[in-house]
């Protein structure tokens, strides 16, 4: 990346870009949709959702729970 950052001549949007302006072919890997990158204020409230569980991580969990309470008098 280094290499990189000395030969290109700018106006590039990020390192991918700038790595296609000096010949190079980037291929994009997905990982972790909650592995994300902090670059932007507004990178900042979509971290704190997540922290706080307002934005769902895609999982799905399930378990088992017992209610036991006495009924009251006409519930069956």
């Amino acid at each position: 990346m280094y290499r990189a950052h000395k030969k290109s001549w700018g106006g590039a949007k990020d390192d991918a870009a700038m790595l296609e302006q000096i010949g190079y072919n980037p291929e994009i890997y997905y990982g972790d949709r909650k592995n994300i990158k902090i670059t932007m204020p507004d990178d900042i409230l979509v971290a704190e959702a997540y922290l706080h569980g307002k934005i769902s991580n895609d999982e799905f969990r399930s378990g088992l729970g017992i209610d036991v309470h006495r009924l009251t008098e006409g519930e069956s």
